[in-house]
């Protein structure tokens, strides 16, 4: 049964969770990403992370995670975002009504 960590960036927390997605609040102290991660009293492998757990001040777990079991949600708004023009462009006006008009643009 393999760990599958995620990340909620709206809550800005961490959920471990179980190949049926039933998760759990889990306290992440730190993550070690680099290659070959001492984790605890192992060594992880080249694709995976070491997640140190806080149990208490002076307790923590440590545990090997794939790469590709490490995963993020969004905050929700990515729709939005994705939608929103990056900058305003007025409307075509037909050149016969430019003249004489003056417009301003902030």
């Amino acid at each position: 049964d393999e760990a599958r960590m995620i990340f909620d960036v709206k809550k800005n927390a961490w959920y471990r969770c179980s190949n049926m997605m039933r998760c759990e609040p889990w306290d992440i102290r730190k993550i070690d990403d680099s290659e070959n991660a001492q984790c605890g009293t192992k060594k992880c492998g080249p694709e995976q992370q070491c997640f140190v757990h806080r149990i208490s001040a002076l307790q923590s777990t440590y545990q090997c995670v794939k790469d590709d079991e490490v995963m993020m949600l969004a905050d929700g708004d990515d729709v939005a975002k994705l939608c929103m023009p990056l900058i305003w462009v007025p409307p075509a006006l037909p050149s016969r009504a430019l003249r004489g008009l003056h417009v301003n643009f902030l």
